[in-house]
């Protein structure tokens, strides 16, 4: 009797089910997806945007059962028994559990959540201007991260030259965000040691950077979320939107930083310090709801300023009273309304849609990045940074002892067709997509016309 039933990605042996029955081996079907239509009949009338997908739909169902995905089946373990009738040993359940890309994920994240706390401590805690264990340990922990990410790069791709490799590496979103994350400590250690002093405030900024950009890293657990997950997209395009509103806004925001500037500051003198102090002043915080009444629609009604252009001129317009009139908190209210009403229901309506776009196919989206997920920690080692630099000095030994630079790993994520039987149908399955997508550009050029 078996111990216990234990799932693996790539057992050694032959699945056996929970039931006592023996399931029935039901026959693989190598008709085309065409003549099965015709053989199956249609079952209702369907509408006319159904009618034109049931054709590719069937199609797909058929590619998809004739290349099925990899699922993980359930094994039977036991201690004394060897790799018989379906029986795996304990010690093989134990290294599939800890090697599947499920725990190697696991491990990574509690150790990446303790970094990011060690991290904050430190900046917190024992920052200084001479160097601490604690910072050099930082540093060693941040150098086998980036040690991993070398050997993500040099081995997750079998591309053709390092340039191949860097830029498969580079076609991953997170790895770009990586990229950015090393730069930015390279910079950081390289500033810790050349300022000192005053100055010195700006090495504790660029730490407490490095801490929000890693902390922002750990987003990339949340995509393994299915729900979680498509929020997170959401919120990336709605960056995108945000920054294509931007450039409206800032065309009404510069037009009314003149004219604010023309009508409370006349004739200002050419003093950046003014300039810079009022120009902006005014527009900038109304779009935040401070109205600045006062200013704008009263005058003068602070003791410290003058209207006394013999006084404010020479200091450079500094201690210059408003010149407020009704004008002004006509402007005011023309700029209020765009800002606060028009603009800002732009902003909310190009949020909803996105929003909408990304809910009606959030189930593809995760699968897609789940899948990305799963296929990046399949390779990775159990061991989790720091520890992981052990595997690291382990696999260089071994590739300088066996010179194994041109040996094959066995990927399960790779198809193996010897026979060339998959192929063949994914050669037919591209052309029909092919021939789809030329199709479909040809109309959306008749309708643009």
């Amino acid at each position: 009797m078996p111990l216990w039933k234990f799932t693996t990605k790539n057992g050694p042996c032959k699945p056996k089910t929970l039931c006592c029955k023996k399931h029935k081996k039901q026959k693989e079907s190598h008709i085309e997806p065409e003549l099965e239509m015709t053989m199956k009949g249609p079952e209702q009338e369907p509408g006319m945007k159904e009618q034109k997908r049931e054709p590719e739909r069937r199609k797909m169902d058929f590619y998809l059962k004739k290349f099925p995905s990899s699922k993980p089946q359930l094994y039977p373990v036991g201690i004394f028994r060897k790799n018989q009738e379906g029986i795996i040993r304990f010690t093989d359940a134990i290294y599939h559990l800890y090697t599947a890309p499920c725990s190697v994920y696991t491990f990574n994240l509690l150790s990446y959540v303790i970094f990011v706390i060690y991290f904050s401590y430190f900046i917190i805690v024992d920052l200084n201007e001479e160097a601490s264990f604690m910072e050099y340990t930082l540093w060693g922990w941040v150098l086998t991260m980036f040690f991993e990410e070398t050997r993500e790069c040099v081995k997750m791709c079998q591309c053709d030259g390092l340039m191949g490799r860097i830029q498969y590496w580079f076609g991953s979103q997170w790895n770009k965000f990586d990229a950015i994350l090393y730069f930015f400590f390279i910079t950081t250690i390289a500033t810790r040691y050349s300022l000192s002093g005053n100055n010195f405030q700006y090495v504790r900024f660029l730490y407490s950077l490095n801490v929000a950009l890693y902390s922002m890293r750990f987003l990339q657990a949340f995509l393994v979320a299915e729900k979680l997950g498509p929020k997170l997209i959401m919120l990336k395009k709605m960056m995108f939107d945000l920054f294509i509103f931007a450039g409206i806004f800032i065309v009404f925001f510069v037009t009314f930083c003149v004219m604010y500037q023309a009508n409370l500051y006349p004739n200002s003198p050419n003093s950046r310090t003014f300039i810079w102090d009022k120009f902006w002043h005014t527009p900038f915080w109304q779009i935040f709801g401070e109205l600045f009444v006062d200013e704008i629609g009263r005058g003068p009604l602070s003791a410290n300023c003058t209207t006394d252009e013999s006084v404010w001129r020479p200091q450079g317009g500094t201690n210059r009273c408003p010149t407020g009139t009704y004008m002004v908190a006509f402007i005011g209210a023309i700029y209020m309304i765009l800002t606060h009403i028009v603009l800002n229901n732009l902003l909310i309506a190009m949020f909803s849609h996105t929003f909408a776009n990304v809910q009606e196919k959030s189930g593809h989206i995760w699968k897609y990045y789940c899948y990305g997920i799963v296929r990046e920690y399949y390779t990775r080692p159990v061991l989790c940074p720091p520890l992981i630099i052990l595997v690291h000095i382990y696999r260089t030994l071994r590739y300088v002892r066996f010179r194994c630079g041109d040996c094959v790993y066995d990927n399960e994520f790779r198809l193996k067709d010897k026979e060339g039987f998959y192929s063949k149908h994914l050669l037919k399955f591209a052309d029909a997509a092919a021939k789809r997508c030329i199709k479909q550009n040809k109309n959306a050029q008749t309708q643009e016309f």
